[in-house]
C-alpha cells in the first residue's frame, strides 16, 4: 500500500515539475523562432560561396571570413570604405538640411498665429502617408532631366524632401510647449527676430534632444535606405560610382535594380526546322 502511495506521489510531482517547465519550453521555442534567422545570416555570412547557396543546407562546415574582408579590403572591384563614405556624406548633409529647415518651419507654425495654421501643420504631416515607392517614377524623371543621376545630390535632395515633413512636425510640438514669455524677454533685450528662434533651441534641453534624436532618425533612415538608392544612383548599367553603402553592394552582383556591365549577354537562339 505504501509503494503504490509513494508511486502516486512522485507520479504528481512529475506532473507538477513538467506543467512548471511548459512555460519556459514555449519561451525557448519563441526565441529560438525568432533568433533563427539572424543565426542563419551569420552563418551564412561565415560560409563559401558554394556552401551558402548548397542544396540541403550546410550545417557543419569551417568558418571563414574571405567574405568580411574582401567587403573591407576589395572584393570583385568594390570597395566598403568609398561606400561607407558616400553614405556618411549623404545622410550628414540630408539630416542637417532637414533638422534647419524643419526647424524654421515649425517655429513659424508654433508662434505665429494666422489662419489655417494647423491645417497647413497637418497637410505637411500627410505628405508621409503616400509610401515612398509611390514617388519613385515622377522622381526619377526630374533627377534624369536635370543631370543629377549618379550623383550624391540627387539622394541629399530626395531624403531631404521625404523628411522634411516629419522633422516640422515633431519640433513643432517642442516649440509650443516653450513658454512665449521667454521669447518676450528676448526682445526686450533687444534680441532680433531673425536670431529669436535660437533662444528655446538653447534654452529648452527637450528641444535639443528632441533635435538630436530627429537628426539620428534621419540618418539613421538615410543609411538604411535602399530602395531610393539603387534607383537615382544607377543611370547606366554597372554605374555604382556615387551609390551608397547598400545599393553600392548590390549593384555588382546584379541584386535589386543593378545590373552589372557583362551579366546580360545576348542569347542566340537558333531555329530549328522540321
Amino acid at each position: 500500500m505504501m509503494a503504490v502511495v509513494e508511486s502516486a506521489e512522485r507520479t504528481s510531482s512529475t506532473a507538477v515539475s513538467l506543467r512548471s517547465l511548459a512555460p519556459y519550453l514555449a519561451d525557448c521555442l519563441v526565441v529560438g523562432f525568432g533568433l533563427f534567422p539572424l543565426y542563419m545570416m551569420i552563418t551564412t555570412s561565415l560560409k563559401t560561396d558554394h556552401e551558402a547557396f548548397a542544396w540541403p543546407p550546410v550545417w557543419v562546415f569551417t568558418p571563414t571570413f574571405h567574405s568580411y574582408l574582401g567587403a573591407l579590403f576589395g572584393f570583385g572591384g568594390r570597395r566598403a570604405d568609398h561606400y561607407v563614405f558616400n553614405s556618411l556624406l549623404i545622410t550628414l548633409a540630408s539630416s542637417a538640411l532637414a533638422v534647419s529647415l524643419g526647424a524654421m518651419a515649425a517655429y513659424g507654425l508654433a508662434r505665429f498665429r494666422f489662419r489655417g495654421n494647423r491645417d497647413i501643420a497637418f497637410y505637411i504631416l500627410s505628405t508621409r502617408f503616400a509610401p515612398p515607392v509611390a514617388f519613385i517614377v515622377p522622381i526619377y524623371l526630374m533627377v534624369q532631366r536635370s543631370g543629377l543621376l549618379d550623383n550624391a545630390l540627387a539622394l541629399v535632395i530626395v531624403y531631404t524632401s521625404m523628411n522634411l515633413s516629419l522633422v516640422t512636425w515633431v519640433l513643432r510640438g517642442f516649440f509650443l510647449d516653450i513658454p512665449i514669455e521667454i521669447e518676450e524677454a528676448a526682445l526686450i533685450d533687444s534680441l532680433g527676430d531673425l536670431f529669436m528662434e535660437r533662444v528655446p533651441v538653447r534654452l529648452d534641453t527637450g528641444t535639443r534632444l528632441c533635435s538630436h534624436d530627429t537628426r539620428l532618425s534621419r540618418r539613421l533612415l538615410g543609411i538604411d535606405e535602399y530602395r531610393l538608392g539603387g534607383v537615382y544612383g544607377s543611370g547606366h548599367l554597372g554605374g555604382a560610382a556615387d551609390h551608397d553603402l547598400h545599393p553600392g553592394f548590390a549593384a555588382p552582383s546584379g541584386a535589386g535594380p543593378h545590373l552589372r556591365r557583362g551579366q546580360v549577354r545576348r542569347c542566340h537562339v537558333s531555329n530549328s526546322t522540321m
